[in-house]
């Protein structure tokens, strides 16, 4: 069975928003960019990426995998979608994102920053999952995207010590 996640136009009709994943290619370890295809064997599952091709000023998305070029196969542990937001300096912000986020609320006029990741919740929605300890209890939360000025520091797959030791209460 072969899955195809389209971005950008989906079989001819404009989708609400942008939907596009990345995954570190199994070649050389660089992200790359684009739709998401994954093929399910009975023996095994592959999953490539198929960048997007533009030609003049539109987007050519071709489903056939003999016809494709480029595809790259992928680590399947390191694809996360795009959550269509862009951080402060204007970076496209992924699931698997490692973010700094700053509380849009000031306690006793001390501005509040959180090191968070992005994740996809079951409920379908993408949140920032911040991680804590209190007097010894580790503690998870979750906070929306929307919510607060984000900056993408990293990601969980090549810097996940950025998340180690965040957030004493």
């Amino acid at each position: 069975m072969m899955t195809l996640h389209m971005g950008r136009y989906g079989m001819g009709v404009k989708t609400m928003r942008e939907i596009k994943f990345r995954g570190k290619r199994l070649d050389n370890g660089e992200w790359v960019y684009g739709n998401l295809l994954k093929c399910e064997h009975k023996d095994s599952d592959s999953v490539y990426i198929i960048p997007f091709v533009t030609n003049g000023s539109f987007t050519i998305n071709t489903l056939m995998l003999n016809f494709i070029s480029p595809c790259y196969a992928v680590d399947p542990a390191t694809v996360g979608q795009y959550t269509s937001l862009k951080d402060c300096n204007g970076k496209e912000i992924y699931e698997g994102d490692i973010v700094e986020a700053k509380d849009p609320y000031k306690y006793n006029s001390k501005e509040i920053f959180y090191t968070c990741e992005v994740v996809f919740t079951e409920g379908a929605a993408f949140m920032l999952k911040h991680t804590y300890e209190n007097w010894g209890t580790v503690g998870i939360r979750y906070f929306g995207l929307r919510d607060m000025e984000l900056e993408v520091i990293g990601n969980i797959y090549e810097n996940p010590e950025l998340l180690e030791g965040d957030g004493e209460e």
